[in-house]
């Protein structure tokens, strides 16, 4: 009895715990069970919030693609497409939902659709992006696509598309007006230079001109111009005049040969038939590597070539006489050194007194002395002949096939002439000598030398004859010029000598003072005329007047046969008191020649000898300590 309590008892405990256990168990339960399902209606309520969120993030995003007008488009790895916006829509004038779905080629031509699916394909292999523009129906699309990663971990494509055709409208306006104001821009420059440039095409055609062209070609209009051959237009015939076909034209030649040229030596024909020297450049137009034309730049180059020409011919010409110069000399003698010719003369001469012109006369009239032998030495060469002025004073002549004996003679025609030229010095003015190669051995060069050695010894063997002449020459110009001259000196003269008479001067002293008085006033060749003939002269007159005095002694200088009268002569207008001019020598230290020639000039200016011999005295004791040398005085009233 007591073992079935004890086991009641266990079983009771037991059952308590088991009851206990199953409460706390139910408890724990439920616990759960409200905490699982609190979570789940939160989590419940937080999906459907980030539903919301997310529909209203689509919806956003659906808006603001809606109001792009680039149509956008999202298409799955098959090209169906699952999302467009509203700008594709009106694109294709339909509903969202029944695009949704399709493919390109239920939508556009299958043979774009095509292309459009072959990049889409391309995009998903290479997950590269790409940017076309294709034209379709008139319009003109930019097309952006890009690769997706679609919600579900699929491949898609993206597409971004704009209708640019306005913008392409525009631009290309823009273009055409920028290529118009370009094309302005480009003719104002062509207009404003002073080159004619004109254009051709492939046949020689002319395709455009500018201003310049057609001032320089006489026309007025671009159309008597455009389209017209040009070549038969200005370029037909050469400078010789003769006929220039299309083949031989230089111009025409850089269409054929693809290379640019310059033409110097060219000619161009205006509209009224005359012509004239251009300097062209002529290159050829390439357009994708094929010549299509030409363009040829010009200007008028007759000046220019003038000015070469110049150039040239003072290069090798002597610009005072025009004579060939030293340069071309040089050549000629080798040329002629280089072809044997026989016989072959050279003909040197010197003109004889330039530097005594020069001084006299000035260098004015030294060059019209050179220019008058030169012009003398062309009138009487052969035409076969060159005459060059090698230096200053020095002309040579080459004479091709002439002989010693034609030399001569052709030197005594040319020293016959200038005495009929009444050249300076007359046929005295220049010396000349000759020299004939006659043999192929002999060297120019040598029969040069020869020439030269003749013209050199015929200078020293004439030269007291060449200066005397010279002097003669010099007086009777002087005389020429101022007539009352010729008789004052020979007045003065024959005072001096009867006043030397009187002063017992020895013969040889004599002579010289009667030369001396014919030449004391040579110096008036110097001044002018009027100068000369005046009275009463200003200040500015005076000592203009009195440089005779030293031009004299100057030109006395020159020649051996007057150089012991030129002291003399420069003081013959000292006076005795120191007040005449130039030195203001006074006294003894004038020579006594020259106090000689001043009281002869008195005696004339006075007019003594016709007077009475009372007046002689006064009018020599008058002049006596002032102009004249008193003691000298005293000699002649004694003698009287």
């Amino acid at each position: 009895m007591l073992q079935n309590w004890e086991s009641q008892q266990k079983l009771l405990v037991r059952n308590r715990i088991l009851i206990i256990f199953s409460v706390t168990l139910l408890a724990v339960s439920l616990t759960y069970f409200i905490i699982f399902i609190t979570i789940q209606m939160r989590t419940l309520r937080q999906s459907r919030r980030d539903q919301q969120k997310q529909e209203a993030t689509l919806a956003l995003f659906q808006r603001f693609l809606d109001t792009d007008r680039r149509f956008s488009t999202v298409k799955d790895s098959e090209g169906r497409l699952i999302f467009v916006n509203s700008a594709f829509t009106e694109t294709h004038r339909t509903s969202r939902d029944e695009l949704i779905g399709k493919r390109l080629c239920d939508l556009i031509e299958v043979k774009i659709a095509s292309s459009l699916d072959t990049m889409d394909r391309h995009i998903i292999d290479t997950g590269q992006s790409t940017e076309i523009v294709e034209t379709y129906d008139d319009v003109t699309l930019k097309i952006a696509k890009f690769p997706l990663t679609l919600p579900d971990g699929s491949p898609g494509i993206g597409t971004l598309g704009s209708d640019i055709t306005e913008q392409i409208r525009v631009e290309r306006m823009l273009r055409e007006e920028e290529l118009r104001e370009s094309r302005r821009s480009l003719r104002l420059l062509l207009d404003s230079t002073a080159e004619g440039i004109f254009g051709m095409d492939s046949e020689g055609k002319c395709t455009f001109v500018n201003a310049s062209t057609l001032s320089l070609l006489g026309y007025e209009r671009e159309d008597e111009l455009l389209y017209q051959n040009v070549h038969s237009l200005i370029h037909h015939t050469g400078s010789d005049g003769l006929a220039q076909s299309s083949e031989e034209c230089p111009i025409l030649s850089t269409i054929k040969s693809g290379t640019g040229l310059v033409m110097e030596n060219e000619i161009f024909w205006r509209k009224d038939g005359t012509s004239f020297d251009v300097l062209a450049y002529a290159y050829p137009q390439l357009q994708d590597g094929t010549i299509v034309g030409a363009v040829v730049t010009f200007t008028d180059n007759t000046e220019r070539k003038s000015a070469q020409e110049r150039i040239t011919y003072l290069s090798l010409h002597d610009q005072l006489t025009g004579l060939y110069n030293r340069a071309y000399f040089d050549q000629a003698l080798a040329e002629a050194q280089r072809r044997v010719i026989l016989p072959y003369s050279v003909i040197v001469g010197d003109v004889n007194g330039l530097k005594l012109t020069n001084d006299i006369f000035g260098h004015s009239a030294g060059d019209e002395l050179l220019v008058t032998i030169a012009r003398t030495l062309s009138i009487h060469c052969p035409p076969r002949a060159t005459i060059s002025r090698v230096g200053g004073d020095e002309f040579v002549i080459l004479l091709p096939h002439f002989s010693q004996q034609q030399s001569v003679q052709l030197m005594d025609q040319i020293r016959a002439s200038m005495e009929r030229e009444n050249i300076l010095g007359g046929r005295q003015a220049i010396a000349l000598g000759a020299a004939t190669r006659s043999s192929a051995e002999e060297p120019m060069l040598e029969i040069f030398d020869q020439a030269e050695d003749w013209m050199y010894r015929q200078k020293v063997l004439r030269l007291r004859e060449t200066q005397h002449h010279q002097l003669q020459v010099l007086i009777q110009v002087l005389f020429d010029k101022a007539p009352d001259e010729e008789i004052h000196a020979l007045r003065v003269q024959a005072h001096a000598l009867a006043i030397g008479t009187m002063l017992g001067l020895d013969t040889e002293t004599m002579g010289l003072l009667g030369r001396a008085a014919y030449y004391h006033d040579i110096g008036k060749l110097v001044l002018d005329p009027d100068l000369i003939a005046t009275k009463g002269r200003e200040a500015s007159q005076r000592r203009t007047y009195q440089s005779h005095v030293s031009a004299g002694y100057r030109i006395l200088n020159t020649f051996e046969e007057t150089m012991d009268l030129a002291p003399y002569v420069l003081h013959h207008h000292e006076w005795y008191n120191g007040k005449g001019y130039l030195k203001g020598l006074a006294g003894k230290e004038i020579p006594y020649l020259s106090r000689i020639l001043r009281l002869a000039e008195i005696w004339e200016r006075e007019g003594v000898e016709l007077k009475e011999k009372e007046y002689k005295i006064l009018t020599l004791q008058r002049v006596a300590g002032v102009e004249a040398d008193p003691q000298m005085v005293e000699r002649i009233i004694a003698s009287l």
